[in-house]
């Protein structure tokens, strides 16, 4: 089993081995954040993918391959070890788009790092998990989410899509180092329970 997500061959004369990136993804349609954190230096890479509608006549399926290659342009060609993605809502009026997303997605991470690689099986991660890791409290409004990756990680946004993506890259780092809290603990417990890397 992969430990990293790609392998890197080192030869005399090579710089050290690079260190693994931990991503985490928010996706939808019109806003998909997309949020890359390294743990050895503190780094912190995001963007928010949109997308629009089709034109009349134009085939609904460019805005998936969109995703796609925007999604090829934000890893680059990054060590990651493990992808967070915010499992989609049950029952939600977006079920069916959501699901086509996460889908594209999926193909996209395969074509990325390989099928065989822990990064191409994202971890899926239910919103009141992800918001009981970043604010301590399951049922927080998406208002405090923005709040409780500033307070806790010092990160600063006023995109929601953006707050989740970096909750999610936080958690996929302490799935690989462990948890500081009680509550995280029980965060991490919830997503291995249902990940099989």
């Amino acid at each position: 089993m992969a430990t990293a997500a790609r392998r890197v061959v080192r030869r005399p004369g090579d710089e050290p081995l690079r260190t693994p990136w931990y991503a985490g993804l928010d996706p939808s349609l019109t806003k998909y954040g997309v949020v890359l954190y390294h743990p050895g230096t503190g780094a912190v890479e995001h963007t928010v993918i949109k997308t629009k509608p089709p034109a009349p006549m134009e085939a609904p399926g460019l805005r998936f391959q969109e995703i796609g290659r925007m999604l090829k342009t934000c890893f680059g060609d990054k060590v990651v070890d493990i992808v967070c993605m915010e499992r989609a809502a049950y029952n939600a009026s977006g079920a069916y788009t959501g699901g086509l997303v996460h889908a594209t997605t999926a193909v996209a991470l395969v074509e990325i790092f390989g099928g065989d690689a822990v990064a191409a099986r994202p971890a899926l991660v239910a919103s009141t998990t992800l918001k009981k890791f970043a604010t301590g409290k399951g049922n927080s409004p998406k208002q405090a989410m923005l709040l409780g990756v500033y307070k806790k990680w010092g990160f600063e946004t006023d995109d929601d899509n953006l707050a989740d993506a970096f909750a999610l890259s936080r958690l996929a780092a302490t799935l690989r180092s462990g948890s500081d809290t009680k509550y995280e603990d029980e965060c991490v417990k919830v997503v291995l329970d249902k990940w099989q890397p």
